[in-house]
């Protein structure tokens, strides 16, 4: 059994321990820890009699959160304050400010046990229309949240369980990067911002590296021997832009990759006054990093003085992608620049080449065959 551990006590004595979750008092996960057994079987038999204990209903308490939940917006309070402990601070910001705008003000006044299936296909089909990029994603949290009802037994079924999902077009990625010309352009514009403004977007472009993964990189990252970079961690910010690091999501993500001279020289400029612990772009007279909130402003007020059409962030990660097809670069070397960890999923999103370089097929074909 992985929950029963041995641990050695203040005497050197080998034990055991376990810790076991019984279910929700109050709508609060509870868990029975129990330790100081001598022996594994000692321990084991105590678990299974805990356990059986859990199953016969001894550790549920009567929940009084019937007479406090009432509507969707009593339970929507509620389970925001459980989620945000089991997510980073930024994805809990994101997820928040979608439902907040788009589902909360449609269920907020209703009770709980009068939302019906007609209500939530109502919901879906009206998030279909004013938010067909996030419909999915905000269709499933407003699913968790009346299933959390459920598991509290506020209703007795989820009403989003029988919904019909109407048929999305997908649109995502396909024209969410530059061509070489657009980012020649990009990239000429930033040059004429402050320097560390075009130095990240210089090394975003020319990496391929996720925003969060750069804006974690330290100047101990950089080989400026070899012109390769350490990725080791990436950064999440929340509303207030506090920020906090992570290991990458993948083993593939933590990866060595290599850039261009030029712009490691870039870099090396840049933190010539740096200790290697700093991070390589970081607010001026302190150690906190830019957050991503503040690399998409820089990158809105360059667009917007360029005239060019508006990408994403994540967007020069595609550009990259594309522009490294075109060159006839190798799909695994793509992919390990790129930390994927499968090349289907290097292939799977990134099959949307730039449109100058789809335009010629027949006439490349036609100059093959003749040649």
């Amino acid at each position: 059994m992985s929950d029963i551990k041995a641990y050695t006590n203040k005497k050197g004595e080998k034990l055991y321990k376990f810790r076991i979750y019984v279910g929700l008092v109050d709508g609060k996960s509870k868990y029975v820890n129990r330790a100081g057994f001598r022996t594994k079987t000692e321990a084991k038999k105590a678990y299974q009699e805990v356990k059986f204990s859990a199953y016969q209903g001894e550790y549920r308490q009567e929940s009084n959160l019937d007479v406090n939940l009432r509507t969707f917006g009593d339970l929507y309070d509620f389970w925001l304050k459980q989620y945000k402990n089991t997510v980073r601070g930024s994805s809990y910001y994101v997820i928040k400010k979608g439902l907040d705008k788009n589902v909360y003000p449609y269920l907020k006044s209703k009770q709980l046990k009068s939302i019906t299936l007609i209500d939530c296909q109502n919901l879906i089909n009206r998030l279909l229309k004013t938010n067909p990029g996030n419909y999915v994603i905000l269709s499933v949290y407003t699913k968790k949240i009346l299933q959390y009802a459920v598991t509290l037994k506020l209703i007795s079924e989820n009403p989003m369980n029988n919904v019909i999902k109407p048929r999305k077009k997908k649109t995502y990625g396909s024209d969410n990067y530059y061509s070489k010309e657009e980012l020649k352009t990009f990239l000429a514009y930033s040059k004429k911002e402050e320097f560390h403004v075009y130095v990240l977007f210089r090394l975003l472009a020319y990496s391929g590296m996720r925003i969060g993964e750069l804006l974690a990189l330290k100047v101990a990252d950089i080989d400026f021997n070899t012109s390769q970079i350490s990725i080791t961690k990436t950064i999440s910010s929340d509303a207030d832009s506090r920020f906090e690091l992570h290991k990458p999501k993948t083993t593939t993500g933590n990866r060595i990759i290599s850039v261009d001279p030029d712009t490691i020289n870039l870099v090396s400029t840049l933190t010539k006054d740096k200790k290697k612990d700093d991070f390589i772009f970081r607010f001026y007279g302190c150690s906190k990093p830019y957050s991503p909130r503040t690399v998409a402003l820089w990158k809105n007020k360059i667009i917007k003085k360029a005239n060019l059409r508006e990408i994403s962030l994540h967007g020069f990660r595609h550009t990259y992608t594309s522009l490294l097809f075109e060159s006839g670069v190798n799909i695994k070397e793509i992919q390990r620049q790129l930390g994927h960890s499968k090349v289907e999923m290097t292939l799977n999103v990134y099959t949307h080449l730039s449109r100058n370089n789809n335009n010629d097929i027949g006439s490349r074909f036609n100059d093959y065959l003749n040649n």
